[in-house]
């Protein structure tokens, strides 16, 4: 799998191959933020950059999260984690 992140605004641009990662349940997206022991506001910092409206809409369920966003996400707390 390739991934090239671009940030522009709030935008992520991700070019894969082969790509099998689904989009998350918000019961996945909430798990996996308190998992790495963060905050609303500190797991969208860590996709957007100062918004965490969308994080709480994905969590409400009111929108779905793109694979992308939620790979990246994954990627940027697995250390969090454990």
């Amino acid at each position: 799998m390739r991934v090239l992140e671009h940030r522009s605004g709030q935008a992520i641009i991700a070019l894969c191959e082969n790509w099998t990662v689904k989009s998350p349940t918000p019961k996945e997206i909430k798990q996996a933020r308190e998992d790495a022991g963060l905050t609303q506001s500190q797991a969208a910092e860590k996709i957007f950059s100062d918004s965490y409206r969308s994080w709480q809409d994905y969590e409400r369920g009111e929108r779905g999260m793109h694979p992308a966003i939620w790979w990246c996400f994954l990627q940027r707390t697995k250390y969090l984690r454990g």
